[in-house]
């Protein structure tokens, strides 16, 4: 349970996490502070960054409703033998 509540939150920190990474990618939009070149390698780079937070953010939903589940089925099963 504990293990599936941690990946919960880890999850959850996924989307709020975009937020800062969009950020970092409108700034690096600014003509007059960086040339196309290190504007095209920062994009380059966040979106590498985009896939990370993806990835992880899929694992650890994947691992949070695992084991979530088999935390859920067993207290169901518990219940079911204690009230028959």
């Amino acid at each position: 349970m504990i293990i599936g509540w941690l990946s919960a939150v880890v999850a959850g920190c996924g989307m709020p996490s975009f937020v800062f990474l969009i950020g970092d990618v409108i700034d690096s939009f600014d003509p007059y502070k960086v040339s196309k070149d290190e504007m095209l390698d920062t994009i380059s780079f966040m979106s590498f960054l985009f896939t990370m937070v993806g990835i992880g953010v899929w694992i650890t939903s994947y691992i949070d409703y695992a084991f979530l589940l088999m935390f859920s089925e067993r207290v169901a099963k518990r219940i079911r033998i204690a009230y028959l």
